[in-house]
């Protein structure tokens, strides 16, 4: 239900419910605590809710949502490595971490970053006939690259990401034909 209270924008029940839901996956976590389902679940109600929390300006409370589901989806990337969802999910809250926080920490915005791309290169090279991680693998490179160039720093840095982004960029409609057709940014 609370997806559903997310999407119609009823920010308040659904985080009600997402927090709900949190404590009965703690409870029942404290019994069974390498559950695998009820971790990953955790960890993707706790992305849920940092992003909620980003998109409603309570920065702190995204960081530390974004943060607990990091260290979820480490454990549960590092228990099974076969599992790409978990790898996935994971740069996908390192990329959303470094856009979160301020330009007060650069260092760590450009380890998230970075932690972010070498979650999504080997995904995208190992698996480049999907559109996801080839996108996300963009995002972060783009994310890395604007960080780079706010600072005006590692010009060949920024020059390199820039590149690589623009590359996959371009690429991406002439290798998935439905991307092209289902995103504005192609049209």
């Amino acid at each position: 239900m609370a997806f559903a209270e997310f999407n119609a924008k009823n920010l308040p029940e659904a985080r009600q419910e997402f927090e709900e839901a949190q404590k009965i996956r703690q409870a029942a976590l404290a019994v069974d605590p390498k559950h695998v389902k009820l971790r990953r679940d955790l960890a993707k109600a706790f992305y849920n809710l940092g992003y909620m929390d980003m998109t409603a300006g309570r920065s702190a409370q995204a960081e530390a949502n974004f943060t607990s589901a990091i260290g979820l989806f480490q454990e549960l990337a590092t228990e099974q490595p076969e599992d790409l969802d978990h790898r996935k999910l994971l740069g996908i809250c390192y990329r959303l971490l470094g856009d979160l926080l301020g330009d007060d920490r650069i260092a760590q915005k450009r380890q998230c970053y970075e932690d972010a791309l070498s979650r999504f290169e080997p995904l995208a090279q190992q698996n480049p006939g999907v559109v996801e991680y080839q996108t996300e693998r963009a995002a972060s490179l783009l994310s890395l690259s604007n960080l780079e160039s706010q600072i005006g720093k590692c010009r060949r840095g920024f020059a390199q990401h820039w590149r690589e982004h623009a590359i996959v960029i371009r690429s991406l409609p002439l290798d998935f034909p439905r991307f092209r057709a289902t995103n504005a940014i192609w049209r």
